[in-house]
């Protein structure tokens, strides 16, 4: 959760995306998590129906471990949002933003 924190403190200190928390959903994988980024004023959704418990350590292989299973809760959640006709960005915890990425999206010319 103190990448989480980090990546919010860094978009305040630059005053960069100072409306992250409208246009944010964080999906959280555990209490812990969910209980800060509501605490911070996110929106949040769980992922508690996989049944799963992601160990905070890495693991030995890209793609392996519990982890998998996250990247396709954020790939479940990312597909839906695009056919409801949203723009999505999705990044891990700790991605550091040196601008405001969102931007990207203002012209339709920038969609990949």
């Amino acid at each position: 959760t103190y990448l989480f924190l980090n990546w919010l403190c860094g978009l305040h200190l630059q005053g960069i995306a100072e409306d992250i928390r409208q246009t944010t959903i964080v999906i959280a994988t555990d209490e812990k998590t969910e209980v800060l980024a509501r605490e911070v004023g996110f929106q949040v959704v769980r992922g508690d129906w996989l049944k799963i418990k992601i160990d905070e350590s890495a693991a030995k292989s890209f793609a392996l471990g519990a982890h998998r299973w996250a990247v396709s809760l954020q790939i479940v959640y990312s597909f839906d949002l695009i056919n409801m006709g949203y723009n999505v960005i999705q990044q891990d915890v700790d991605v550091v933003w040196l601008k405001d990425v969102r931007k990207f999206f203002e012209n339709t010319y920038n969609d990949i």
